[in-house]
């Protein structure tokens, strides 16, 4: 199958940050390396690949991990952040797929597939005549993959219901098969407490659960929360799973984001769950993402693309990794 559009790539100033070097530094790379850049309206850019040989090489090893964006609260930003997250850290070189739980498609939409033909997950886990969990993948580029969703998936929960099988191996077999493959597989569930959104979560390493400042989303987080523990109990997973807050829309100028940020950071319990990257309200993200596009694709600079930018950082352990290695 055909890519649904071309690769995803970094530009040297982008590439020279993290690697704490200069544009020069970056293109002695490239040239020692002999990796060809794309030149794109007179500016050199760096693909997925190229970008993965050049970290590769500094000893930096990528993570095999499954991380589900999940919190019973409908509008935190889950697709969103799982789509941004997904082609930030395939521009870092990142082998990536994701799979797109939620019946509306977000995410699915976001990297351009809109086909309401394509097979989903269900078509993987039915027990009438399933398919290959190869076939169903797309190829949005050659390194960042896409498990779709469509409206077929509003049954999913019932069938998995209905064929009673074991709710911790339903989609961890299915990740099995191809877990090598990846360094990020990327759920985007739904907002619900649902038999689907619980495969995912014991399918996965890491859960990241968006809250936004206001009291809904904080006692959704609370419930996903008292929800996962009692998961982590009863299927007596060998590791627990890693939960990550990450506290999102943050507005400044609006008193009860900085409260809930207070909140967060002074309770028990959360402070130690929520991540240092926080992410300011912006239009950019839902911009983009109306255009097929992210807020990673062009050269223009805004603050959440910068958020986001450290949000990645953090998830894959970059800017400690490079950190330490210039120290050295």
């Amino acid at each position: 199958m055909e890519t649904v559009r071309e690769e995803y790539t970094l530009t040297p100033p982008e590439l020279k940050d993290i690697l704490n070097m200069s544009v020069q530094g970056v293109h002695h790379i490239l040239k020692s390396q002999k990796i060809k850049t794309i030149l794109d309206n007179k500016k050199h850019k760096i693909i997925s690949n190229a970008v993965r040989q050049i970290f590769v090489s500094r000893g930096y090893k990528y993570n095999n991990e499954v991380i589900a964006f999940q919190i019973v609260k409908g509008g935190t930003g889950k697709s969103s952040l799982a789509h941004s997250l997904a082609i930030r850290a395939n521009q870092y070189g990142a082998r990536v797929l994701c799979i797109d739980l939620d019946q509306q498609g977000n995410l699915s939409q976001a990297l351009g597939v809109t086909d309401p033909s394509y097979d989903t997950i269900l078509d993987i886990i039915k027990k009438d005549d399933p398919i290959e969990v190869e076939q169903v993948i797309i190829p949005i580029t050659e390194t960042l993959h896409l498990i779709p969703s469509n409206m077929n998936n509003s049954v999913l929960d019932k069938v998995i219901q209905i064929e009673q099988g074991p709710l911790q191996y339903i989609f961890k077999d299915v990740i099995d098969k191809i877990r090598n493959d990846y360094d990020y597989i990327i759920f985007d569930c739904s907002p619900a407490i649902s038999s689907t959104n619980t495969a995912a979560a014991l399918a996965s390493d890491r859960i990241i659960l968006p809250v936004n400042p206001d009291q809904f989303a904080f006692e959704g987080l609370k419930i996903t929360i008292e929800e996962i523990h009692k998961l982590n109990s009863k299927y007596k997973r060998s590791a627990p799973l890693l939960l990550n807050i990450l506290f999102n829309k943050f507005d400044a100028r609006k008193s009860a984001s900085s409260d809930y940020l207070r909140l967060l950071m002074a309770h028990d319990v959360y402070k130690n769950m929520t991540l240092k990257t926080f992410i300011r309200d912006n239009t950019d993200i839902s911009n983009s993402i109306r255009k097929k596009l992210s807020v990673f694709d062009g050269t223009k600079n805004s603050y959440i693309r910068e958020d986001l930018d450290i949000l990645c950082k953090e998830i894959m352990g970059l800017s400690d990794f490079f950190a330490t290695l210039h120290e050295n």
